[in-house]
């Protein structure tokens, strides 16, 4: 198929298909390369550790784990944090 017939089956542009198709030849996927943007504060260990100690007791809120749990480097963490942590983990 040409690139014209792929982008009126799909309905989008030519152009976006010609995209996806330089991408899929120099990175071998279609997936959107890794953007810049701010360290996480906290490492995956981290992460567990807050989704296990709000499984074993629904009760504790999120500024209690906060003040209980060190990011990275020995940094304090905000209860945001905890709040975002959890939701990413369902």
């Amino acid at each position: 198929m040409t690139l014209v017939q792929v982008a009126n089956h799909f309905n989008v542009s030519r152009i976006t298909i010609a995209r996806l198709n330089t991408r899929l030849r120099d990175t071998g996927t279609t997936n959107d390369r890794p953007r810049s943007g701010r360290p996480r504060k906290t490492t995956l260990r981290q992460d567990r550790h807050i989704r296990i100690v709000h499984l074993r007791n629904r009760f504790v809120n999120a500024s209690q784990t906060a003040r209980h749990t060190h990011g990275r480097h020995n940094n304090r963490i905000s209860a945001q944090t905890v709040r975002k942590r959890l939701r990413q983990v369902g």
